[in-house]
């Protein structure tokens, strides 16, 4: 039997002072956070699909796109590799 209501997608954001070491708009850059999985909020740094089947919670996917591009934005790789 197929249960939706077990499968997830969790985000995460960063919060200042974190955030506030970076522009803004950096966290809606569409080739730099290229899933859009910020839902309007600043700070968004991953995303994970999940399942859970009993008492188990699976991971299916784990993704970083600040950190994966980071190459695309030099002048903060450094910053956000360190940070993320």
């Amino acid at each position: 039997m197929r249960r939706p209501q077990s499968l997830w997608t969790l985000t995460l954001h960063a919060d200042p002072p974190v955030t506030d070491e970076f522009p803004g708009s950096i966290f809606f850059d569409d080739d730099l956070i290229w899933h859009r999985l910020h839902f309007g909020e600043p700070g968004h740094i991953s995303c994970a699909s999940a399942a859970i089947r009993g008492d188990e919670l699976i991971i299916l996917d784990l993704v970083s796109d600040i950190h994966q591009r980071s190459s695309r934005v030099p002048e903060y790789r450094t910053r956000i590799v360190n940070r993320f």
